[in-house]
């Protein structure tokens, strides 16, 4: 306690210098999750192979001195497994994420939560590699409708 003011001191200390407790990140609805479609990158290049596996070929910049010598760009492939393939097969706009989930439980026989978690974990890190983002599922029909009235004479 410090003084007579009945504050601890790392309650004092935050008064003093301005400093605020981190904020709660905004929970976010399961079922607005659910809802989501995730989408492809179209600037990112991949390939899918015979076998079923997809390689997504990324341009990577180079780094400090190497970036000074070698002005290209450097090219780096990544191949996905099985199961991260058959994912980014699935990731194509029309496919919500709960759409990706079912699929996953009923192809690879998951428990429910735990396709839940993984695709979750799978498409964070996706994202923060800029492979894919996600709309919502009301954009993804709009898109759809614009398509077929610019086919339609």
């Amino acid at each position: 306690m410090l003084g007579g003011l009945g504050l601890k001191i790392p309650e004092a200390l935050s008064k003093i210098f301005g400093r605020k407790k981190a904020k709660a990140p905004p929970s976010i609805d399961r079922d607005a999750v659910l809802g989501l479609v995730p989408i492809r990158n179209p600037a990112i290049e991949w390939r899918r192979y015979k076998s079923g596996e997809v390689a997504i070929i990324m341009t990577v910049k180079r780094r400090g001195l190497m970036a000074r010598i070698d002005k290209g760009e450097k090219k780096k492939k990544i191949i996905l497994d099985k199961m991260g393939s058959h994912v980014w097969n699935l990731c194509d706009g029309e496919h919500t994420f709960g759409d990706i989930v079912k699929d996953l439980v009923k192809t690879y026989k998951m428990h429910r939560r735990e396709a839940e978690l993984s695709l979750a974990s799978y498409f964070d890190t996706l994202m923060k590699k800029g492979l894919i983002s996600f709309i919502p599922r009301k954009l993804s029909t709009l898109k759809e409708r614009e398509e077929v009235k610019q086919e339609t004479p």
